[in-house]
């Protein structure tokens, strides 16, 4: 059976996350000063998929030819004093 599930991300350059295989990453946004990811997930689904997360500030360094993967979306913290742009690719 799918459902969606929260998980909650570091804001670092690359965090791994770990979803069951084929699931679909949906959304990102600030809960409560977090930064969350949504994905649609099978959880009856036996094998694992990793997803390499990247968390880049507004004005950030991102070496030449990096591949950042899909854009997520940006989130704002402090009421829009931190701003983070989300990518995420499959492993």
């Amino acid at each position: 059976m799918r459902s969606i599930f929260k998980y909650t991300i570091s804001i670092s350059p690359r965090e791994l996350l770990v979803l069951p295989k084929g699931s679909t990453i949906l959304s990102t946004e600030n809960q409560r000063e977090s930064l969350v990811i949504w994905a649609l997930v099978d959880k009856s689904e036996e094998e694992n998929e990793e997803y390499a997360i990247h968390v880049i500030g507004t004005g950030g360094e991102i070496a030449p030819n990096f591949d950042l993967g899909t854009f997520l979306g940006t989130v704002l913290f402090e009421q829009g004093t931190w701003v983070f742009h989300v990518f995420y690719k499959k492993n």
